[in-house]
């Protein structure tokens, strides 16, 4: 009995490091103001921003931001485009500059604040803006770095082959390389890509994802893609920030989920990108129709 009590304090006592970890990861890093308990009435918006003509990315996100916090809402993150990722089907062919991640109590207080003058206002100054909702459930979400931490055990003790470091890949063709794109150009190009967005954080990266499944055959080739990637991620410690349903508010945008991942900056996800590694799962990923769109945080900016 004692031997069993040790056991369950060790595995208690493990499992609050991990939460502590990845809430300091989420403060400093990734600069998310998450609470981690929510009122389950409490709805997330995430607003996609294309800037207008006149207006910078920082001054323009603060004006928004400012416009959210006087309405009572949370701002929880805000993001810079890295690059213009997987663009969806159903949205506006938009590049999107930023992408702001707040809190309202709930739906009804959203409502009230997007049919006002404040808002319409707001939103007139940029080139365009979407929001999607998303039903966020704080005990799932509480639960992720614990999950996260249990596959790293097995890792260990099974002896799994590590994934981290990245072996570079001989073939980018799944990728979208074509040839007779000079590899020295596109090396060059993913080094600007690096310096430009080091200035705003040179740690984190955070990918946007709006996903709505696809087929029986789609959903079956993607969990062999998901497996391996929650594997990189449980082995180098990052993951998951917010996994939440999604909901429709704005047009008939149909996606099942909302998903914010944390990769340690953007050096870090180019480099899987280009590995062995993730070449040879990419052609697994499979979704019905998905937005997908790497950022860096800003909120620490502004």
């Amino acid at each position: 009995m004692e031997l069993v009590l040790t056991l369950i304090a060790v595995l208690l006592f493990a499992a609050l490091a991990q939460e502590w970890r990845y809430h300091r990861k989420r403060r400093h890093i990734v600069m998310d103001k998450q609470p981690l308990f929510h009122s389950a009435k409490a709805l997330h918006v995430i607003t996609a921003l294309k800037l207008g003509p006149d207006q910078a990315l920082l001054p323009g996100v603060r004006a928004f931001v400012d416009g959210l916090e006087a309405a009572g809402a949370l701002v929880v993150y805000a993001g810079k485009s890295v690059i213009t990722g997987t663009q969806s089907s159903q949205l506006p062919a938009v590049e999107w500059d930023a992408f702001v991640v707040t809190q309202f109590s709930s739906r009804e207080s959203w409502d009230e604040f997007a049919a006002s003058d404040a808002y319409t206002q707001l939103a007139a100054g940029f080139g365009n803006t979407w929001s999607i909702g998303m039903q966020r459930n704080r005990v799932q979400n509480l639960l992720l770095p614990v999950a996260l931490l249990a596959m790293r055990a097995r890792q260990i003790v099974t002896r799994e082959k590590a994934r981290f470091p990245f072996v570079p890949s001989d073939d980018l063709s799944a990728l979208g390389a074509r040839d007779g794109v000079d590899p020295a150009q596109r090396r060059m190009f993913l080094e600007h890509v690096v310096r430009e967005n080091a200035q705003y954080s040179e740690n984190a990266m955070v990918i946007v994802n709006f996903q709505k499944d696809g087929s029986a055959s789609q959903k079956k080739a993607d969990a062999g893609y998901n497996h391996e990637m929650v594997s990189l991620m449980a082995e180098v410690g990052h993951g998951p920030v917010h996994i939440g349903d999604a909901v429709t508010l704005e047009g008939d945008a149909d996606f099942d989920r909302v998903v914010l991942v944390y990769y340690p900056g953007v050096k870090y996800f180019i480099d899987m990108v280009q590995s062995k590694f993730y070449t040879d799962i990419f052609g697994e990923k499979q979704l019905g129709d998905t937005l997908s769109t790497p950022t860096v945080p800003i909120l620490q900016h502004l």
